[in-house]
Order: structure tokens, then sequence, then C-alpha cells
């Protein structure tokens, strides 16, 4: 419980790489035994490269995006090798 006898936890995302399937392997586990039923849904494992290509899509309609935004956005591109 949070502050004021509120339920602080809304959603919890787990980012990694697509490839590292023993990541993948060791959220499945705990999603099956160790989080409660209650909150598996609102617990989501989601891909870098996921993100990315979800990002690249609306880069491609904004504008004025900051330089080191798209340097650092580059830099994961190329990290995760996303086309």
């Amino acid at each position: 419980m949070g502050v004021n006898g509120t339920n602080l936890v809304q959603q919890a995302l787990i980012i990694c790489p697509r490839d590292t399937t023993k990541l993948h392997q060791e959220f499945e586990h705990i999603m099956s035994n160790v989080i409660e039923p209650s909150l598996q849904e609102k617990v989501r494992l989601i891909t870098w490269e996921t993100v990315l290509l979800g990002l690249k899509h609306k880069l491609d309609y904004v504008t004025n995006v900051p330089s080191r935004f798209l340097q650092h956005y580059n830099m994961f591109e190329e990290k995760y090798n996303v086309i």
C-alpha cells in the first residue's frame, strides 16, 4: 500500500532486448511463481526493439525533436538493429 492506504502500482513495464531469452524465461517464472495473480495484468514485458519501432513511427510525424534525443535514439537503433 502506498501513501494514505492507496495502491501505488498502476503499471509495471519491464524492458529488455528481444534476443535475451534468459531474461524472458526469468520474467515468465516470476510472473507464474512470484507476482500475485491480481497484479499480473499490470506487469508487462516489452522489448527495446518494439519500443524503438513505435518511437520511429512517431518521430516521422513530429517536428522540433531535440537533437540530443535523436542522437540517443540513433544509438539505440544501431545497438538493437532496428530498421
